[in-house]
């Protein structure tokens, strides 16, 4: 360390931090005296190109993550982001989130197939849907919601609804089939308009 650069090496991967950093923004080792090994849970946000803007280390015990002034963690600018939006705990090593009830809810990333169920919410990009079996409908509690005006020839076992920006639906479409995509363009449910979404986005 010098009084140029007011930098440190990390004990772990030796990459340059800011003097008064307690955790390496690369790694997550503490860089509070010469605990070197000692890892920590880091939460990275990432910008619309998917490349780290701002790096926070998770503290042991219970954190808010939201827009509000009274979060741990706040996430200014954003209003997707409800003034308490999520809650983190760590504990014993083990980190959990938590809703808050937020007006746009917590979402994980898909990275291999994964089951859906009745009523699972999909977010492909910037755009909302929600699957539901046929079957189902009447049984379970389910929104108000319409059917398309006209369906497919075959005898339909689901449908895709999709949601606005003021969390109405927008749309509808039946799936009668063993596969359906959705996607920007090249798939069964094309939505040309989204610039968030790929070509082909998702497959159910």
């Amino acid at each position: 360390m010098t009084e140029d650069t007011m930098e440190k090496n990390c004990p772990d991967c030796m990459k340059s931090m800011p003097v008064d950093f307690r955790f390496c923004g690369q790694c997550g080792a503490s860089l509070v005296g010469s605990s070197a090994g000692s890892k920590h849970w880091l939460l990275r946000l990432l910008n619309a190109e998917g490349e780290v803007e701002a790096s926070v280390a998770v503290m042991p015990g219970a954190q808010v993550i939201g827009s509000g002034a009274e979060a741990d963690i706040r996430l200014e600018g954003d209003k997707a982001v409800s003034p308490r939006h999520v809650l983190m705990r760590l504990q014993n090593a083990d980190l959990s989130l938590e809703d808050q009830g937020s007006r746009n809810g917590l979402f994980q990333p898909l990275a291999k197939a994964t089951p859906i169920a009745h009523n699972d919410l999909i977010r492909a990009g910037g755009q909302l849907f929600r699957f539901q079996l046929l079957k189902r409908l009447g049984v379970d509690p389910v929104l108000p919601l319409p059917h398309p005006a006209f369906g497919p020839s075959k005898p339909a076992w689901a449908r895709l609804l999709r949601y606005n920006r003021h969390g109405q639906v927008s749309m509808a479409r039946l799936l009668d089939s063993d596969s359906f995509s959705v996607g920007r363009r090249d798939a069964d449910w094309t939505l040309k308009r989204t610039r968030t979404m790929s070509g082909t986005h998702f497959l159910i």
